[in-house]
C-alpha cells in the first residue's frame, strides 16, 4: 500500500486565474518517497517510472478556458519528511524553440514557456506559495495575496532556496522540482492543500 497525502489539484500552467474563482476541483496525491530522488532532470528514479499517480487531461487556458489542452502535461507529486517533490512532463505536438524573454531569475511569466506551481497551504483561496521553472532552467518564485486576481498580487521579491533541473527533449520538455518543507508555511498535521 502507498502511502501520501490526498492534495486538491487546480493546475492551469501559465494562467491568470486567481485563486478564488471556482473551477470544479481533481483530486491529486502526493506520495511517500521510498528511494531518494537525484534531481537531473532525467525522471528515472521509481516514483517517476511508475505510471500510476500522474495527473493529466488539464485544460488549455488560451483562446478558451473550456476545452482540453491541445498539448499534454503531466504532473506528479511526491514527498519525505523534508521536502515536496514534483515532476512534470509537457509535450510537444512537433519540436520547436521555447519562448523565454529573459533567462533572469523571477522572470515574469505570462509570455514565456514554463510551469509555474501555487500552493495554497491554508486553504483559504487568498495566500499561496508560487513556483516556477522555464524550459531553460530558470526559476521565479512569489507569494501570491489578495486572491491573485490583479498582477501586483504576486510579490517577486519573495526570495527562497529551492532547486530544480529542466530538460528539453525532442518531443517535450520536462522537469524535476524540490521544495524543502522549511521554505513554505502550512498548519500541522494538513491532509489537504489546494495546488493550482
Amino acid at each position: 500500500m502507498r502511502n501520501y497525502i490526498p492534495l486538491f489539484l487546480l493546475i492551469l500552467f501559465l494562467s491568470n486565474e486567481t485563486l478564488a474563482q471556482s473551477k470544479p476541483r481533481s483530486n491529486a496525491f502526493a506520495f511517500k518517497l521510498k528511494d531518494p530522488i537525484v534531481l537531473d532532470g532525467e525522471l528515472n528514479e521509481e516514483i517517476w517510472a511508475d505510471s500510476a499517480g500522474w495527473n493529466t487531461d488539464f485544460m488549455q487556458y488560451f483562446p478558451s478556458d473550456t476545452s482540453l489542452a491541445e498539448v499534454q502535461t503531466r504532473v506528479k507529486i511526491a514527498f519525505d519528511e523534508e521536502n515536496l517533490y514534483l515532476a512534470a512532463i509537457m509535450e510537444n505536438n512537433e519540436p520547436r524553440e521555447y519562448v523565454s524573454t529573459s533567462l533572469r531569475r523571477d522572470y515574469r511569466g505570462q509570455q514565456n514557456d514554463g510551469i509555474t506551481f501555487t500552493f495554497d497551504t491554508f486553504n483559504d483561496l487568498t495566500n499561496a506559495f508560487q513556483f516556477g521553472v522555464n524550459p531553460y532552467g530558470v526559476q521565479r518564485e512569489g507569494l501570491v495575496a489578495n486572491g491573485g486576481t490583479r498582477s501586483e498580487d504576486l510579490s517577486l521579491a519573495w526570495d527562497n532556496k529551492w532547486f530544480s533541473e529542466a530538460k528539453v527533449l525532442e518531443d517535450s520538455w520536462q522537469v524535476e522540482v524540490i521544495i524543502p518543507l522549511s521554505t513554505i508555511r502550512f498548519k500541522d498535521g494538513t491532509q489537504n492543500w489546494n495546488v493550482n
